[in-house]
């Protein structure tokens, strides 16, 4: 007997086809972890529009399929995606020879040293901005 995946089930594979761990895609999507593995256990019915807005802007699909239970990729790219989201489509689009630098195509290897590179560029622009933001004082007992 084959069982069939539920819509959970199935979001849950391509989540972590995409991202580590449950928890890494919760920050991308900004949502709270401990929320996040409540939509799952509870199931994507119960779940608030925000929080399902959110988690397919993230993974680039409708919302509109989800609601009927089918994952369908948005066909063409949203006004503002995530970082990540743009980070793996470019990785993919370079891994599937789609993606060229002086008219040969990015080999395997090279996409993995551009991934890495976008990837330690973030990294630097994060903690530009973390000292950019005002500091917060903590009051402390004496």
């Amino acid at each position: 007997m084959v069982l069939e995946m539920t819509i959970e089930e199935r979001l849950q594979t391509l989540i972590l086809s995409r991202y580590p761990t449950m928890k890494a895609f919760a920050e991308e999507c900004g949502i709270k972890y401990s929320t996040m593995l409540a939509i799952f256990s509870r199931g994507l019915d119960n779940t608030g529009i925000s929080n399902m807005k959110r988690i397919c802007r993230t993974l680039g699909i409708t919302l509109d399929g989800l609601g009927r239970d089918v994952i369908e990729f948005n066909a063409e790219i949203p006004d503002l995606i995530s970082f990540r989201f743009a980070q793996n489509r470019l990785f993919n689009l370079m891994i599937d020879n789609k993606v060229e630098l002086d008219g040969e195509p990015i080999t395997e290897d090279e996409a993995r040293l551009v991934d890495d590179m976008i990837t330690a560029a973030a990294d630097i622009v994060r903690r530009q901005r973390d000292r950019k933001r005002p500091k917060v004082q903590e009051d402390y007992e004496e």
